[in-house]
């Protein structure tokens, strides 16, 4: 509301910290969709993340395949899918804990995608 001497008085609600996350393309159920050219990472949403984070990942061909989180120093944290899958889109949650369910610390860690086609990995940030 205006002033008579030009300021301006609120009052009410005051939103702060709002986050928008937008996703590209076309959103698929696993397995659903064209196969990808190569088995990826994707995307992991958000990142930095706090206190989970949702890792996407495409197969292009239905098989073995594995989905870790790693520390810098090359330990694996926990496994998050292994197995046979479908070609196509999945995605797997990480919540900042190890294989035995105990929250991990601060940092970089890594994901890592091992299919029959080849490795991917991409870097993962856990504030606190």
């Amino acid at each position: 509301m205006g002033t008579t001497d030009g300021s301006w008085l609120y009052s009410g609600w005051n939103i702060d910290d709002v986050e928008i996350w937008g996703l590209s393309g076309d959103l698929t159920a696993a397995g659903e969709g064209p196969a990808p050219a190569r088995s990826a990472l994707l995307a992991a949403l958000p990142n930095p993340f706090n206190p989970k984070t949702e890792i996407r990942y495409a197969l292009a061909a239905a098989g073995e395949a594995r989905l870790a989180v790693y520390d810098v120093a090359g330990r694996c944290v926990v496994t998050l899918a292994s197995g046979h899958q479908e070609a196509g889109q999945h995605s797997a949650r990480w919540d900042g804990r190890d294989a035995a369910g105990q929250p991990v610390s601060s940092g970089v860690y890594f994901a890592r995608l091992e299919a029959a086609d080849g490795v991917d990995t991409s870097k993962l940030t856990l504030l606190k």
